[in-house]
């Protein structure tokens, strides 16, 4: 198998000049020479799709993947040389610089803690006051849009030049993670510039929700006096993903926290499914901060930790805001607690993340696992006696063993007495 992979490595890297790649397809040929351990070719591959990528957040990924190709083939100043520009470009994990055993090769090298030193970590307050709310992306956006729509065939051109490029580091993470293809992208917002017509003048007031914000991270602080707060960035985007968050921050898409009644009136059905209440924002906000702050929960591929990672942040944004971020989902859940119950029992140890966010027709509705975790969050909150509000979250955002939080939440029975 191993010889098979050398092969196709190989055979995919001679074929470069017959074609025009993309960084996608690059990339994907320097992790096939990574795997098999052809690391110059592999650096070289990935210098290569980071030259031809055009989004800093994507440039800094592949150069620092570059790094550590030349380093495990002991090309140290090529090394150097991929390393600066990913820290150029954005890179600030000092933590992973320092302990990734790729670069080890590099730290006898003089220029290793100059480098070090040069990496300016993304830092977050402990004051829940301090951090910015960043829109600009939303203003910049409707000054690409105001130009796109008179020019639908260059769409994706003046997206890229007016909007992304020099775009905050929050709307460069996003597009990074969440969207990714530019000509899509562009084709999407025209396709939809009703839409993006109808939501202009609700998203450009998501600056109103800064005191409601401040209070929630403070509501948090006092519940979790170890959270800490990171800046947050609103953008506009197509409608797959709500929010996430990235080392730099916390990144909200208000193109699907943007409905109200006046807006809304001539939507489709599919239009009114993806999008959420706008004045519902800042409640969004907390659950991708909960998330910012679930550091400490151990990392593994079970269904189990899928749920306890969003249900937690379902749980924990309801004790804070008295509102549940997917709530409109959990509706869909009235009849059916026992029978989803039961799937979940059978799937919780095994690796079945879409299985459980996507629905399942005649089975579950979206965001089941997010309802599983909450009621395992819920079942093991009230199972704590004695204990305070802020002993049981730090628990909840701690959990080291998933199967032991599991039992001693008691959900079972939680789910016999309520449903």
């Amino acid at each position: 198998m191993k010889n098979f992979i050398i092969l196709f490595a190989v055979l995919i890297f001679n074929s470069n000049a017959l074609f025009s790649q993309s960084y996608k397809e690059v990339s994907l040929i320097a992790d096939s020479l990574y795997s098999a351990k052809i690391y110059l070719k592999a650096g070289k591959e990935y210098d290569r799709a980071a030259n031809l990528a055009w989004l800093k957040t994507i440039k800094k990924r592949y150069y620092y993947n570059a790094a550590c190709s030349y380093s495990l083939a002991k090309k140290m100043d090529l090394a150097f040389r991929s390393l600066n520009l990913a820290v150029d470009n954005g890179f600030s994990d000092k933590t992973r610089v320092s302990k990734d055993i790729d670069l080890s090769y590099l730290h006898k090298d003089k220029r290793w803690n100059s480098l070090i030193n040069a990496i300016v970590p993304k830092l977050s307050s402990s004051n829940p006051l301090s951090p910015k709310l960043v829109t600009s992306d939303i203003q910049n956006f409707y000054k690409a849009f105001d130009i796109a729509i008179k020019n639908p065939k260059d769409a994706s051109k003046i997206f890229k030049e007016n909007y992304l490029i020099n775009g905050s580091v929050g709307l460069q993470d996003f597009f990074a993670y969440k969207v990714r293809d530019i000509d899509s992208f562009g084709a999407h917002v025209i396709k939809n510039k009703s839409f993006y017509k109808d939501i202009r003048s609700t998203v450009l007031k998501v600056e109103n929700f800064k005191g409601d914000i401040h209070g929630y991270f403070t509501e948090f602080k006092t519940l979790y006096p170890e959270a800490v707060f990171p800046d947050v960035y609103f953008v506009i985007s197509d409608l797959m993903s709500g929010g996430t968050k990235t080392n730099n921050g916390l990144l909200i898409n208000s193109s699907v926290k943007s409905k109200t009644k006046k807006n809304s009136i001539n939507w489709d059905k599919q239009t009114l499914e993806w999008t959420s209440d706008f004045f519902k924002t800042p409640v969004t906000v907390i659950h991708e901060s909960v998330h910012f702050n679930q550091e400490g929960m151990a990392n593994e591929k079970t269904l189990l930790k899928y749920a306890m990672i969003e249900g937690s942040a379902e749980f924990i944004t309801e004790l804070i805001t008295g509102q549940s971020d997917v709530m409109r989902f959990f509706t869909e859940f009235i009849g059916k607690e026992k029978l989803i119950w039961k799937d979940f029992k059978k799937d919780m140890y095994d690796d079945k993340y879409m299985e459980w966010m996507l629905p399942q027709e005649g089975k579950r509705p979206m965001s089941a696992m997010y309802w599983v975790g909450y009621i395992i969050c819920k079942s093991y909150y009230n199972e704590a006696k004695g204990k305070s509000k802020s002993e049981v979250i730090n628990e909840i955002l701690n959990i080291k063993d998933y199967k032991a939080f599991y039992k001693k939440s008691n959900a079972d029975k939680y789910i016999n007495e309520n449903f």
